[in-house]
C-alpha cells in the first residue's frame, strides 16, 4: 500500500492584535474629564480672584470707594496724610541697652530708661510709595560691656526706630492735633532722643505738645516703628562644651513671638546674633476713608486687644514691645491727625482729617549670614581660655526700603514664620539656607541688595520645571499610549525601566519615609511623589517592551507575541552587535564609576565645598551614583543607536525632546555672569557628566527632526 502524505500545517497563525488603547468609550470619559476639568479651574480662578482682591484692598468696608477730586464734603471721609506723589524721608535711630548701676547686681535693667542711641540719622531721603528696593548700609559700633555682664537678655536690647518724615509742603503742615491708637495702659519705649527729652521735660501723650514743631513731631512718632536688632540662636561652645542645636519647637514659637528673652536656657541655647539686615515696608495705601468707620475703627484698635494685638501682663501697663502688629487688622487706623486747609477759592480754613501711612519691619528677613555673633563669653569660662571681650562691635547695617502693597506684605508676615536655620550648621548648609531665604524674601518683594538677581533666577526656575513637568508627562503618555515596539531599544528601555523602578526606592530612602520620629503625613507624602515620579514611568515602559496585556485569569498579565515588523526592528538592534551593546554599557559605567572623571569641573565652583554625604544616605548615593545614572546613560545611547540604525525616531516625542534640551539650557543659566542670581552664593561647577548629558540630549532633539517618526500604533501585516 502506498505511503499517504498528508498537508503538513507548517503555518503557525499571525500574531493576535494587542489591543488599542483608546477607545469610544474612553474618549467619552476623557472628554467629561475635560469638560469638569475646565468648569472646576473657572471656579478656582474666580475664587483665587475673590481672595487676591480681598488681600490687595483687605479693608474695603472702611472705605469711601470716591477719589479726591469727587469728595464734595471733606468732613466726611479720612484722606491719605501721604499720597503717591508725596515725597517723605525716613529717620533711623538705633538705640542699645546701658545697665543702670543700681541693676549691676542682678543683671536686670528698666527697658524703659535703660537705653542710649548709638545712631539717630535720615537713612532715606525723597522717597515715595512708589518707589521700590531702595538700599543703605550704615556702620554701627556697638558696645558690648551690657552683653557681657547681664544675666538676662532680649531681643530688643538693641532695637532700631523708624518715622517717616512728610516734605515740605505736606499736610503736616496744617496739623492742629492728634489722637493715637494706644491707650494710657500700654507702654512703648523711645522713638527718638528728641521723643525722649520732650518726655524728660514732662509732656505726656495725653496732652500734646503746643509747639507746632513739637507737635508735628509726636504725631510722627506715633505711628513710628521698633523692631529688635538682636536674634537669638545657639551658638558653638568657646569652651569646648558639647553644643546643642535649636529645638524646632522652640524655634516655631520665636518665629511668632514679638519679644524673645534668654530666660530660662543656657548661653549655648540661645546667644545674642546681631542682626545686620532690616526690611521696611510702607504700605501703598492711598484710598479715601469713610470717616464713622475710621473712626469706629480707630476706637476699636484703643480698647480691643485682639484688635491691636496687645497682651495685658498682670494687669499692670502692658509691654508695648509684645503688641504684635498685623496690617490686616489695624488698617490706617492708627493715628488719627486733625487738619486746618485753607479752602482754595474762599481761604476759610476747613477741619479735615488724615490717616497715618502703615510702616512695616518685615519680621525675620534675614537668613543665618545675616546675623553675626556677639563676640562676648557668656559661659562664663577659664580665665585666660578665650580672648577677652572686645568693648565694642563694628558692624555693617544693610537698609532695604520698598513700598508696598498689602497683598506682598501680608505675605512676608506669613513667610517670615517659616524662616528656619540653624545657625551653628555648616557654612555650606548656612549658605543654601541664606539662598533659601533671599529667594522667599523676594517672592513678597524683599530685595536683599542692589546687584542681586534672585528673582530673574526665581521665574527662571519656575520656568524650567514646568517645563520639565510637562515633559515627564509627554513621556509617560509615549510609553502609555505605545502598543508596538517597532522602532524601540528593548535593551535601552528594559535598563530605564529598572533604573526607574530603583530610583522609587533610593527616592523614598533619600525622603526617609517611614523612618522612626518622620510623620506619617510627611512619609505618605514622599510615597505618593515617589509613585508619580519614578513608579507610573517604570510601569508603563515595562507594559511596552513587555508587550504586557491585561487578561480576566490569574495572572490577570500575558506577554503578546512579536510581530513582524517587531522581530525585524529587534534584530537590526541586536543582530551582529554584541560587542557594541557592551562597549556602550562598559563606557556608561566607567564614566560614572570614577568619581574624578564623573565630577571632572568644566567651570568651577563657586561657594563653599559641599558637606559629606551623611553614614545613613551613602547607600542610596552610592545606588545613584555608580548604578542608575549609568543605566539611563545606557539607556539613552541605545535608543539614539537604533534611531540611527533604523532611520527612524523613536523612544519619545519630539516636543518632548526638544523640552529637555530647554530644560538642561536653563540649568546652565547660573554659569553666565550676567544672569546668575548673586556674587558670592552657592554655584556648582559644570562636570563632565553633564556636558554628556546636554550632547545626548541635543542628539535626541536633532534625530527627531531629521528622521521620521514611527507611529504609537502599527498595523503590521503580521498581526492583519
Amino acid at each position: 500500500m502506498a505511503t499517504r502524505y498528508e498537508k503538513l500545517d507548517l503555518d503557525p497563525g499571525t500574531a493576535p492584535s494587542r489591543k488599542r488603547r483608546t477607545s469610544g468609550c474612553k474618549c467619552m470619559l476623557i472628554a467629561v474629564g475635560v469638560l469638569l476639568t475646565l468648569l472646576g479651574s473657572i471656579g478656582i480662578a474666580k475664587l483665587a480672584s475673590s481672595i487676591f482682591k480681598g488681600m490687595r484692598e483687605p479693608h474695603n468696608a472702611l472705605y469711601e470707594n470716591k477719589t479726591l477730586a469727587e469728595v464734595r464734603n471733606m468732613s466726611n471721609i479720612v484722606r491719605p496724610l501721604v499720597d503717591r506723589d508725596q515725597k517723605f524721608d525716613i529717620v533711623a535711630t538705633v538705640w542699645v541697652r546701658t545697665l543702670d548701676p543700681r541693676d549691676n547686681a542682678s543683671g536686670q535693667y528698666d527697658w524703659m530708661h535703660g537705653e542710649e542711641h548709638i545712631f539717630s540719622d535720615t537713612v532715606f531721603r525723597g522717597v515715595t510709595l512708589m518707589d521700590e528696593h531702595v538700599h543703605r548700609q550704615v556702620n554701627l559700633s556697638i558696645p558690648l560691656e551690657t552683653f557681657s555682664k547681664a544675666n538676662t537678655l532680649e531681643n530688643f536690647d538693641i532695637r532700631a526706630t523708624f518715622k517717616v518724615v512728610p516734605q515740605t509742603p505736606s499736610l503736616l503742615d496744617h496739623i492742629t492735633g492728634f489722637t493715637s491708637w494706644v491707650p494710657p495702659t500700654i507702654v512703648f519705649p523711645d522713638i527718638t532722643p528728641e521723643g525722649r527729652d520732650r518726655k524728660l521735660k514732662g509732656h505726656s501723650d495725653s496732652s500734646p505738645p503746643e509747639a507746632l514743631e513739637d507737635l508735628q513731631n509726636a504725631a510722627l512718632e506715633s505711628f513710628a516703628v521698633s523692631a529688635p536688632l538682636i536674634d537669638l540662636h545657639p551658638i558653638n561652645s568657646a569652651c569646648g562644651l558639647t553644643s546643642v542645636e535649636e529645638d524646632e519647637d522652640v524655634e516655631a514659637t520665636d518665629a511668632l513671638a514679638p519679644l524673645l528673652s534668654t530666660k530660662g536656657f543656657s548661653p549655648l541655647e540661645r546667644h545674642p546674633y546681631v542682626v545686620t539686615r532690616t526690611d521696611l515696608r510702607v504700605v501703598r495705601m492711598d484710598k479715601i476713608y469713610n470717616k464713622k468707620a475710621f473712626d469706629a475703627h480707630h476706637n476699636q484698635l484703643r480698647r480691643d486687644a485682639a484688635t491691636n494685638g496687645c497682651i495685658r501682663a498682670g494687669g499692670g501697663l502692658t509691654d508695648g514691645r509684645r503688641c504684635y502688629r498685623q496690617f490686616a487688622p489695624r488698617a490706617n487706623c492708627e493715628t488719627r491727625i486733625e487738619l486746618e486747609i485753607p479752602d482754595e477759592k474762599t481761604g476759610v480754613a476747613q477741619k479735615q482729617v488724615a490717616y497715618a501711612p502703615y510702616l512695616s519691619v518685615n519680621r525675620r528677613s534675614w537668613g543665618p549670614l545675616d546675623v553675626i555673633p556677639m563676640p562676648v563669653n557668656r559661659e562664663r569660662c577659664p580665665e585666660g581660655s578665650v580672648p577677652e571681650t572686645p568693648q565694642f562691635m563694628h558692624v555693617t547695617w544693610n537698609l532695604a526700603y520698598s513700598g508696598s502693597t498689602a497683598e506682598k506684605l501680608l505675605l512676608s508676615e506669613i513667610l517670615g514664620a517659616t524662616n528656619k536655620y540653624n545657625t551653628t550648621d555648616t557654612e555650606f548648609k548656612k549658605m543654601k539656607a541664606q539662598q533659601n531665604v533671599e529667594v522667599l524674601q523676594r517672592i513678597h518683594g524683599h530685595k536683599h541688595s542692589v546687584n542681586n538677581r534672585v528673582g530673574r533666577m526665581l521665574i527662571v526656575d519656575i520656568i524650567g520645571k514646568l517645563i520639565n513637568f510637562i515633559r515627564f508627562n509627554l513621556q509617560f503618555h509615549y510609553w502609555y499610549t505605545r502598543s508596538t515596539t517597532v522602532g524601540i531599544s528593548i535593551i535601552g528601555s528594559s535598563l530605564a525601566g529598572l533604573a526607574y523602578t530603583l530610583l522609587f526606592g533610593t527616592d523614598l530612602w533619600a525622603r526617609k519615609a517611614f523612618w522612626e520620629g518622620q510623620p506619617l503625613l510627611s512619609s505618605l507624602y514622599a510615597v505618593v511623589m515617589a509613585v508619580y515620579w519614578h513608579l507610573l514611568i517604570s510601569s508603563v515602559i515595562l507594559r511596552a517592551v513587555l508587550r504586557l496585556e491585561g487578561t480576566d485569569k490569574f495572572p490577570y498579565l500575558t506577554s503578546m507575541p512579536a510581530s513582524h515588523l517587531e522581530r525585524a526592528s529587534a534584530r537590526v538592534e541586536t543582530k551582529g552587535r554584541k560587542w557594541w551593546i557592551i562597549g556602550i554599557l562598559i563606557g556608561a559605567f566607567t564614566l560614572n564609576f570614577f568619581d574624578t572623571l564623573r565630577e571632572f569641573p568644566l567651570i568651577s565652583r563657586i561657594g563653599p565645598t559641599p558637606d559629606p554625604v551623611p553614614a545613613e544616605f551613602a547607600i542610596p548615593t552610592s545606588i545613584a551614583n555608580y548604578l542608575l545614572n549609568p543605566l539611563f546613560l545606557s539607556a539613552d545611547i541605545l535608543q539614539q543607536v537604533l534611531n540611527y540604525r533604523s532611520k527612524t525616531f523613536a523612544g519619545g516625542y519630539h516636543l518632548a525632546a526638544w523640552m529637555h534640551v530647554g530644560v538642561l539650557f536653563i540649568g546652565l543659566v547660573a554659569y553666565v555672569p550676567r544672569l546668575a542670581w548673586r556674587a558670592g552664593g552657592i554655584r556648582h561647577p559644570l562636570s563632565l557628566e553633564q556636558l554628556v548629558t546636554l550632547g545626548l540630549a541635543i542628539s535626541f532633539a536633532v534625530q527627531g527632526v531629521v528622521y521620521k517618526r514611527v507611529e504609537q500604533d502599527i498595523e503590521d501585516k503580521d498581526t492583519s
